[in-house]
């Protein structure tokens, strides 16, 4: 039994010794094929460099789009600089047949190359020992905040330009061109330069005085006019503008409150008393709209009430359970419910206080409708000449107001220059050694010397 262990770990000796041996021998063939490897491998690592270095970058930063949205509301995207229209222009302008495979060569994403000086701040800040909880929660609050502001205001545009099949000066001056063809796109073709708050306030020519139609365009007229002088007025930037006869928005507003004052609160006395059924019902959506604002009151009295009530109730649970331990606070289970308590109670406090706003708006609502019902119900009787007078001062409230308004949105579109400021100009990505290429390198490598390994043990002596 022992003979044949030792014959057997000899036999094994013995084939160890031999596969070294053979290996030694055909050395030669190992280092051929590992050679080669190598050779490949280095090629692969090339090639892979060349079709990573074939991207050229292009960082813009977005001006006068906030929080993803252009002047006008309307939502922005990136794939907005990828439209038919501009790449049409931009392939036709550079010689490139194929619209399509420059939209594919092109990667257009929200980014900034600041946010890596972002993340050394706030990892510096995060270094610093002793920090508690709710420092390290600020923190990370502020780092989001800041991260995604200067992630929105910017843009990061790439190409690659061995796909294309065009050199990297070439992809640069497609990359210069996208961006101000998207600015110049959009602004002439697309309304996207016309403010937000300057939008659904124009007004047309209402009805002549003398007819009922005429007189309720006037009265719904009033509030509309009045909004959107109130909107140019508090605007620093447009509060300057005038139109014919230097009137400014502030002075349009003294004659608009002169006119409602002289003018039309008789007008509605006189031209809406007269029976018509469009009086009637124009005063009945009057007196149903106050019936849905005292509705509302009534539910917001409610609410205030339950508040209330439930605010006085955690008052006393917490005095009663304080009852012994005012004299120091001791964070037991006890204390703990008393501070969510104090927290609840602070949350319903901000949420009565917007109620009593919203119960204040309605109140004012109400009592302007209310005093508009007055005045129409009054009876009165004027002359020709007195609504003549009247329907002159509204044509001109009416035309300067317009005037103003049109000022307004050509100042606003004039104070734009462009959609974006460049960051850096567009560069090649150039690097060594990318991932892929090192396990290209490797991988060949080790296929080589495996080959080489395997076909010296395969030669027969």
């Amino acid at each position: 039994m022992n003979n044949a262990t030792d014959s057997m770990a000899s036999t094994d000796e013995i084939s160890f010794s031999y596969v070294i041996s053979k290996i030694w021998k055909r050395r030669g063939l190992v280092a051929a094929c590992g050679l080669i490897g190598l050779l490949v491998g280095g090629l692969s690592a090339m090639i892979v460099g060349l079709r990573t270095n074939g991207f050229v970058e292009y960082h813009v930063s977005l001006q006068g789009i906030e929080k993803l949205e252009y002047p006008n509301g309307t939502a922005f995207s990136p794939q907005d600089l990828l439209i038919p229209d501009i790449l049409n222009e931009i392939a036709s302008d550079n010689g490139l047949e194929n619209p399509q495979e420059l939209r594919r060569a092109l990667t257009i994403e929200l980014g900034n190359p600041t946010t890596l000086g972002i993340k050394e701040k706030y990892k510096q800040q995060l270094a610093k020992g002793r920090l508690s909880a709710t420092e390290i929660d600020d923190i990370n609050a502020r780092y989001s905040e800041e991260l995604r502001r200067a992630t929105q205001n910017g843009l990061k545009i790439s190409i690659n330009h061995i796909d294309l099949g065009i050199d990297d000066k070439l992809a640069e001056n497609i990359l210069i061109q996208l961006p101000e063809r998207w600015s110049k796109v959009f602004t002439r073709r697309f309304r996207v330069l016309d403010d937000r708050a300057l939008q659904g306030i124009s007004v047309v020519k209402p009805q002549p005085l003398t007819t009922p139609l005429g007189v309720i365009e006037a009265d719904r007229m009033f509030d509309n006019i009045r909004d959107g002088l109130e909107t140019l007025s508090s605007d620093n930037r447009l509060s300057a503008l005038q139109a014919s006869e230097n009137v400014t928005a502030e002075d349009l507003l003294r004659t608009l409150d002169d006119f409602n004052s002289v003018y039309l609160s008789i007008i509605l006395a006189t031209k809406l008393n007269e029976g018509s059924f469009l009086t009637k019902v124009y005063l009945n959506n009057f007196r149903l709209k106050i019936a849905e604002i005292d509705n509302k009151l009534a539910g917001l009295r409610q609410t205030i009430l339950d508040i209330r009530s439930t605010m006085e109730g955690q008052a006393n649970n917490s005095a009663t359970s304080l009852g012994g331990r005012s004299d120091a606070l001791q964070v037991d289970g006890g204390a703990l419910a008393d501070i969510i308590t104090l927290a609840n109670q602070a949350s319903l406090s901000a949420y009565l206080q917007t109620i009593f706003e919203a119960q204040r708006t309605l109140i004012d609502e109400r009592a302007r409708i209310q005093t508009r019902i007055d005045r129409i119900e009054q009876v009165g009787k004027v002359d020709v000449a007195f609504a003549n007078a009247a329907q002159t001062k509204l044509d001109y409230i009416v035309e300067t107001y317009n005037e103003l308004l049109a000022n307004a949105r050509a100042q606003t579109k004039s104070e734009f220059k462009s959609f974006y400021r460049p960051i850096v100009m567009p560069s090649t990505v150039r690097d060594s050694w990318t991932l892929q290429g090192l396990l290209a390198f490797v991988a060949c490598l080790f296929l080589g010397m495996l080959t080489g390994l395997v076909a010296a043990l395969a030669w027969r002596d």
